[in-house]
């Protein structure tokens, strides 16, 4: 008995093996909190974990110190500086100090949170693994008839059939939203929320932190009817730290002499995930946004 609760406690050394078992629940990350992640949405670092679970940044590389071989097998690795910088670019809110970053995917982050006592949101991760577990054991396997496993075999090819239908219907509202190089601005504006004018959406983006708002921050103009007004800064619309989940900068080719680059949401899912967040925040979304289109050489089309 002392045995089976000690073993129900997913933090101490000797649970390694269940940990390990149930190391690729990753969904339940998704039911705790929103963590935040590097842009290709597959790692984070040893902050954005810390911030996840609350916690100081410390106790985390402590338990990846005391860890480290279960951390390695989820893909938990260390980069240089310069290499960390060729992979994912130069972000601001690292320390300028830091000569290595460390990297966790997603397995690695729900590790952490099986270790960790001292967090409310570790705490609730463990709950949900142990009790989904706990309902797939305390199922009863009941003998069946010939008849009724025949009627449980059709209802489950039915079943089947039905998952594909919706997987094709799937696949294919994913081929159309991820058909280009994602929305720009003005098309995401149009589709989503149209309904509001376009300065307050603009508006709402740099008020909230996905935009760097720098209107009137650039250099002095010194000829033509604008002389002596400032331009827009140069990074002016570039996503910021928060912004990088659902947008990036799209390269526009070279035009005199300068590479132009021009922000757009990310396609798939982020531009839905968008949608939801900005309608979350209060902006009012048009009736109906379900009608997918393809952008095509920067045209909007419709999808049958």
């Amino acid at each position: 008995m002392r045995l089976e609760i000690r073993m129900s406690d997913l933090t101490v050394p000797e649970a390694r093996d269940k940990r390990n078992s149930l190391a690729s629940r990753t969904d339940v990350l998704d039911k705790v909190g929103v963590l935040a992640t590097l842009p290709g949405d597959m790692h984070t670092t040893t902050e954005m974990v810390a911030s996840f679970y609350g916690v100081d940044v410390e106790l985390v590389r402590y338990h990846v110190k005391a860890n480290r071989e279960e951390l390695d097998t989820d893909g938990y690795r260390v980069l240089t500086r310069s290499v960390f910088e060729s992979e994912f670019g130069s972000l601001s809110n690292l320390d300028p100090r830091a000569r290595t970053i460390a990297l966790f995917p997603r397995r690695a982050v729900l590790r952490v949170g099986m270790l960790l006592r001292d967090s409310s949101v570790a705490r609730r991760v463990r709950d949900y693994l142990l009790d989904s577990e706990q309902r797939i054991q305390s199922m009863n396997v009941e003998p069946l008839t010939g008849l009724e496993y025949a009627l449980r075999l059709v209802d489950a090819e039915k079943r089947v059939l039905e998952a594909q239908a919706r997987a094709e219907m799937g696949e294919k509202f994913k081929r159309a939203i991820e058909g280009g190089d994602g929305l720009t601005l003005r098309e995401f504006h149009k589709k989503y929320f149209s309904a509001i004018t376009e300065t307050a959406f603009m508006e709402h983006l740099y008020s909230k932190g996905y935009l760097i708002n720098q209107i009137g921050k650039g250099a002095v103009r010194t000829e033509g009817p604008k002389a002596g007004t400032r331009r827009d800064g140069t990074q002016h619309r570039h996503p910021t730290y928060k912004g990088k989940r659902f947008f990036y900068l799209h390269g526009g080719g070279i035009h005199g002499g300068k590479r132009r680059e021009g922000t757009r949401v990310r396609p798939g899912h982020w531009e839905l995930e968008l949608r939801d967040q900005l309608a979350a925040e209060g902006l009012a979304a048009n009736e109906n946004t379900a009608g997918l289109f393809v952008i095509e050489g920067g045209n909007s089309k419709g999808l049958a």
